[in-house]
């Protein structure tokens, strides 16, 4: 009895841990979402979200305004990717990764530093499987696919009510649309052991963020 009830412990526990890494990730995407100016996601190779966020700084005599040069706005580019995991090959599992391509230094006129140097590869997340998406096969079998974790989404016309309270999927932004935000899902399955080959006790949890408009942002 005792060692079962230290099985049941361990699996709460690890169900815990992932399940607060994951909630944390969701907390930083929608910070990062929310604050970009534009964004765009792709399916090839990897899945893919691209957020251009611009850099705040001293503008005029004014804090945490967006910097601008040669008439533009200074941008950091965050790109989260979804890759296998090289360390469980085999098992379908993915990795959250982040990466920055910062804009120059001499552009932030109050020094204010990048979140990541370029080329730094920050691992955010373990254990994804999902939601697989049908479309995305990885050897073109039909047991085998890809996750989807990002997806667009569109904000309803103003007389449009919307009882369901959600938003509605799409391909791509369309022109004329308001904002553009993003729905973000995980499928996750936490480790129990370091032996173990195969994990289980899948969970999921999903989030909707949508970007700040551009003219806010210029």
């Amino acid at each position: 009895m005792l060692a079962a009830l230290s099985i049941v412990s361990l699996k709460s526990d690890y169900q815990l841990t992932s399940t607060l890494q994951c909630k944390r990730v969701l907390d930083l995407l929608g910070q990062q979402i929310r604050s970009a100016q534009s964004l765009t996601i792709s399916d090839e190779p990897s899945q893919k979200l691209v957020l251009n966020i611009p850099v705040v700084g001293i503008r005029n005599g004014l804090n945490n305004i967006p910097l601008m040069h040669d008439g533009s706005s200074v941008m950091d580019v965050f790109t989260y990717t979804i890759v296998p995991d090289a360390d469980r090959p085999g098992t379908g599992e993915y990795i959250l990764q982040r990466t920055c391509t910062c804009a120059p230094s001499e552009w932030r006129t109050d020094g204010a530093q990048c979140l990541l140097s370029n080329g730094q590869i920050q691992v955010l997340m373990k254990g994804i499987v999902g939601p697989q998406d049908l479309t995305l096969s990885i050897d073109g079998t039909t047991s085998n696919y890809r996750p989807r974790v990002f997806t667009y989404l569109k904000i309803l016309p103003p007389l449009a009510p919307n009882v369901n309270k959600t938003f509605p999927v799409i391909d791509k932004p369309i022109a004329g649309d308001e904002a553009a935000g993003v729905g973000i899902q995980f499928e996750i399955q936490p480790m129990q052991s370091p032996n173990k080959t195969i994990r289980s006790t899948t969970f999921a949890m999903r989030s909707e963020y949508f970007v700040r408009s551009q003219q806010y942002a210029n």
